[in-house]
């Protein structure tokens, strides 16, 4: 369970509303980079006054070693497409 400490009611909703979206898209609480845009999903509940009920996950990766070869090989097949298109 939560616990929501002495802040308002709307931000606690904010929080659980947000925590239940990161559950529903299996986003992780701690990103892979240090310098994101928005802060960790585990740091925005603790700025909101809640104490998630799991302890802080270590960062998550960045990406697989399969989704650089498969972004690799996409962007080969992206590249002779062009050629192919333009040369024609």
């Amino acid at each position: 369970m939560v616990v929501c400490g002495q802040k308002s009611w709307f931000v606690f909703i904010y929080a659980k509303a947000l925590l239940k979206l990161y559950e529903d898209q299996l986003a992780p609480a701690v990103g892979p980079k240090k310098r994101a845009t928005h802060p960790d999903l585990y740091d925005r509940l603790l700025a909101a006054g809640m104490q998630p009920d799991f302890p802080r996950p270590s960062p998550a990766l960045s990406m697989a070693w399969t989704g650089q070869i498969f972004s690799a090989a996409l962007g080969l097949l992206g590249m002779l497409l062009v050629i192919r298109m333009t040369a024609e």
